[in-house]
This record gives structure tokens, C-alpha cells and sequence, in this order.
């Protein structure tokens, strides 16, 4: 398993960041992989990922950059470019390989992406409290941007290339709600591309810490040669104080980077040990 680590945090975590960064000194992580790390490089580019897709039954591998660990000039691939995804605005990219089973096909995989409902039942080690712990104590489809459209969860034929569909989540720290645009990019039999992207600020003790497209999020599922599914996700977090990327141990979104692995999986998520401990 490789885990690259420059320190880190994101979504949830930036809440609890926050309010570290105003009542502690700096919490530095135990691993510090920086200039020797490569550019993250994800499956839209070619077959050679970085993370690279560990072997069958093996864990996920994850890396984590802050921007002063990306190669200078770093812009991502044109399969995520946005007119702001470039170096200078990016505070912190986490990406995720792994690889997963998945019998029930295409169908299966998008009807678990769409049941927006069942991510209060992801779990993630917290490696503070040394305890399993929900991620999501609220998680609801929505009709349109607006957090009070409640609807049912997102249907397998909702997810169309195209479409912009919305969801809310609630910050399991400081219970702070945050709108986000989900997209499916590309959809066949072999293969699905998503990505989401917050519509509404996160906030936390009344201040903004993250803005509307601040937190964005690209997904690749595709079928590997022995019919097995390879998941690759990449997490970019832009314009975010970096003193807040020091108020958290890197592990700490390691472990919710592969809960959520674990959830589109279709596996238990506190079912098999943490892998930051």
C-alpha cells in the first residue's frame, strides 16, 4: 500500500481543522512525503496512475499533496480542468486507487451513487478519539439547489451524462450543512466518471472556510481486464487558509478517503481494520 502524506485535511475534516487551528499549535503528521512525490495522475490521462491500482484484495493507495508539493506549472488534466484549477489556488489534492468487486454490474454501482440517504451509515476511524464514528449525520437528495427540495434518493436512471443533480450533507463536527452538485461525466457498461463540487459555503463558528467550488471531487470507475472494478478518485481543495492544512494529521482524511471507497464498494465501512491507526 503506498500512503504519500503532506499533510492534510478536507470536508469534514476542515470544520474540525478550523477549530483546532484557533486553540492548538500545529499538528504535524508522522510521514511527510513532499518533492519526491509525483504529480497526482489520474485514468483519464493514460494507464499509468499515480496512485497506481494495488492488486486484487490488497488495500487502496492514497497521496496527498499540499500545493507546494506539486511540480511547478501544476495543472490538472484537461478530463478535470477548471478556469480556477491550477497550482496557485489549490491548497490540497488527495487522490485514491483502489480496487473493488462488484457483481450487480453498472446498475449496482450507480443506484449505491445515487442512494444519497445511506451516507449517514458511513463510518470512518478517527484516529484522535481512537473510535468508529458516523461521517454523515444528515445526508439528503435534493430537487434543486436549495437545502430545504428534500427528495428520495437518486434512482440508477437519474444518473445521466449531463445532468446536474444536488445533495446536502452535514459536517459531522460542527453540524454545519453543505449543498453539492453532482455530474455524470461519461456512463457505459465499463466505465462511469463523476464528479461533485459544493454549491454552498462551508462554515464553521460563522466563518467561511471554504467557498462555493472551493471543494470539488472527480470519480472514475472502470472495468479492469479481469472484469473487477478499479475506482480512482481525486479530491481538490482550492483557496483554503494553509494554516488550517496544518491543524489536522494527514491520516486523518486518509481514513475518510477510504471510507468512502468503502461505501461505493458496497462493503461495510468499519467492517476491515483503519488503515491510518
Amino acid at each position: 500500500m503506498t500512503i504519500a502524506i503532506p499533510r492534510s485535511p478536507a470536508h469534514a475534516v476542515l470544520c474540525m481543522a478550523f477549530a483546532a487551528a484557533l486553540t492548538a499549535g500545529p499538528m504535524i503528521s508522522a510521514d511527510n512525503a513532499a518533492a519526491s512525490t509525483p504529480a497526482p495522475s489520474p485514468p483519464c490521462v493514460g494507464s499509468q496512475t499515480y496512485p497506481a491500482y494495488p492488486q486484487a484484495a490488497e488495500p487502496p493507495n492514497v497521496a496527498l499533496w499540499q500545493s507546494k508539493d506539486l511540480p511547478a506549472g501544476w495543472r490538472p488534466p484537461e478530463c478535470l480542468r477548471r478556469a480556477t484549477y491550477d497550482k496557485e489556488s489549490t491548497t490540497l489534492v488527495v487522490a485514491l486507487a483502489g480496487h473493488m468487486d462488484e457483481n450487480g454490474g453498472i446498475d449496482a454501482l450507480l443506484t449505491r451513487m445515487g442512494a444519497i440517504s445511506n451516507l449517514k451509515s458511513v463510518r470512518y476511524w478517527s484516529v484522535t478519539e481512537k473510535q468508529w464514528n458516523i461521517l454523515f449525520p444528515q445526508a439528503s437528495a435534493l430537487q434543486n439547489a436549495d437545502a430545504k427540495s428534500a427528495r428520495a434518493d437518486f434512482a440508477a436512471a437519474d444518473l445521466q451524462p449531463g445532468r446536474e443533480l444536488y445533495f446536502v450533507t452535514a459536517d459531522n463536527r460542527s453540524g454545519a450543512e453543505m449543498i453539492e452538485r453532482l455530474r455524470i461525466r461519461a456512463r457505459d457498461d465499463n466505465h462511469i466518471a463523476m464528479d461533485t463540487e459544493n454549491v454552498s459555503p462551508m462554515k464553521a463558528l460563522f466563518v467561511t472556510i471554504a467557498g462555493p467550488g472551493d471543494i470539488q471531487t472527480y470519480y472514475d470507475l472502470r472495468r479492469g481486464a479481469d472484469g473487477a472494478w478499479l475506482f480512482y478518485s481525486l479530491t481538490r481543495i482550492a483557496n483554503v487558509p494553509s494554516i488550517l492544512t496544518y491543524a489536522i494529521r494527514g491520516d486523518s482524511y486518509i481514513n475518510r478517503a477510504v471510507a468512502m471507497f468503502r461505501y461505493l464498494s458496497g462493503v461495510p465501512t468499519d467492517r476491515d481494520p483503519a488503515i491510518a491507526q
